[in-house]
């Protein structure tokens, strides 16, 4: 059962992103801090271990130290068992003082997407706000850790984000998808202006978030909205994606200034059977392109491309198949990652595509929002049709599309905003908090 309404903040990212700064500004607007990794898991580990755990930022021995544990009591006590102590904690002190429990809270140091599913279970207003940065400015905010070990800080972020992780493991890259709000925090704060910057951003998502409906969505929330909305359209159990093209115009006053040319997302063209379908009821995470990955490949590796330890298994399940030595999947050494096996066309090509078929509609100079980074397919589709510039909400590892994009002076951008999921939560009048009939 929710808890009585109070707004509940739950901060992700990678580290080095800047969510301690997020939780700074909050406490000055006198939300109360709680934060998973510093807090819940050191008392929990100490609890459990009798060892202490040291300070996260003194090494990088130290800092694997503290995912090693976050990992081990996921795995043994449930995805969801540092929110479950965080809630005990919060509520002993609620009961400790009076009117305590109306008070706002944050909760930091989110890494694991069981945690924001018992948050979100738990109260009515939570809103999870991932706040975003660079690689590479991540790693100049950490130089003083890894003190210019790029493979080091490489290693443990790609473990941080998620990839090939179990279960148990971290998923910020998740966490991060799974998002109300996107809060981008790429510039260094070399000026105290660029920090108030910052802080500014907050503190409108803040006061939104106690007055939903106090301002009209910007149009990279409205439009990225409509992109989140056409991918639940899609039929793919793996990722579902969305994209709007929108023709941007000198608008008079009052006026939006832009409309959209097409939409689209990824699914099988029409008169084609889905991946769900050829399954049937049995098999609903039945993928057309594992399967042929599978059927071409699982007799021509023997050998794992990385640590060339001898592949034991692969022959039963190549698709799926990680080195038992270095866990790296397989498909990864693929350079397409057999992209060119799935048998449905990508958001992006099918908004295309719409638009094509709408006959006299030109796409020079339009604007792409996606709700996932372009593959290098789609990317080369974008800079032939002239596309100005692309607006996208999630990352997507494609080395050669970005820099194909950086060739053809393509400018893209991450989203920042509110997104589809808190959409109509904040930008709804909500009269009945305001006591209004």
């Amino acid at each position: 059962m929710n808890e009585e309404k109070r707004i509940v903040i739950g901060l992700t990212g990678s580290f080095g992103a800047g969510c301690s700064e997020a939780v700074s500004f909050l406490e000055t607007q006198e939300f109360r801090k709680y934060s998973l990794s510093r807090d819940i898991l050191r008392e929990a580990w100490f609890e459990k271990s009798k060892v202490q755990l040291t300070d996260l930022e003194e090494t990088i021995e130290t800092r694997r130290k503290w995912q090693d544990a976050g990992d081990a009591l996921r795995k043994e006590e449930g995805l969801s068992t540092l929110v479950d102590r965080a809630l005990k904690k919060i509520a002993r002190d609620d009961s400790q003082k009076k009117g305590a429990n109306h008070s706002p809270l944050v909760i930091d140091s989110i890494r694991n997407p069981g945690e924001v599913e018992a948050l979100r279970q738990t109260f009515s207003d939570f809103y999870l706000v991932a706040v975003s940065a660079s690689q590479e400015q991540r790693m100049k905010r950490y130089d003083r850790i890894y003190k210019g070990q790029q493979k080091a800080f490489l290693v443990d972020d790609a473990r941080d984000s998620g990839a090939d992780e179990l279960p148990w493991g971290q998923h910020v890259q998740m966490c991060v998808d799974i998002s109300d709000v996107l809060v981008s925090n790429e510039q260094e704060w070399l000026y105290p202006y660029v920090k108030d910057e910052f802080y500014q951003k907050i503190y409108q998502i803040v006061e939104l978030m106690r007055k939903p409906g106090s301002r009209r969505p910007t149009n990279d929330e409205y439009f990225m909205s409509l992109a989140y909305g056409a991918s639940l359209r899609s039929s793919c159990w793996k990722r579902k994606v969305g994209a709007v093209i929108v023709r941007e115009y000198a608008s008079a006053p009052g006026g939006h200034g832009s409309y959209v040319l097409a939409s689209g997302y990824n699914e099988v063209p029409p008169g084609i059977m889905s991946c769900a379908q050829r399954a049937g009821s049995g098999n609903p995470k039945f993928c057309v392109k594992d399967e042929e990955a599978n059927n071409m490949l699982k007799e021509s590796w023997k050998y794992c491309p990385k640590c060339t330890e001898a592949l034991k298994g692969a022959a039963e399940r190549f698709a799926l198949f990680r080195c038992d030595k270095c866990k790296t999947p397989l498909v990864d050494f693929i350079p397409s990652k057999l992209h060119d096996l799935c048998i449905a066309l990508h958001a992006e090509e099918s908004a295309i595509l719409q638009a094509s078929r709408l006959g006299s509609v030109s796409l020079e100079g339009s604007v792409l929002y996606t709700t996932t980074f372009p593959c290098l397919l789609c990317a080369k589709m974008i800079i032939l049709l002239g596309i100005s510039r692309i607006v996208f909400a999630e990352p997507y590892p494609d080395l050669r599309a970005i820099r194909l994009l950086e060739e053809a002076k393509v400018p893209t951008k991450q989203f920042e905003g509110v997104k589809a999921r808190a959409y109509h939560a904040l930008y709804e009048i909500q009269f009945l908090k305001e006591g209004k009939q």
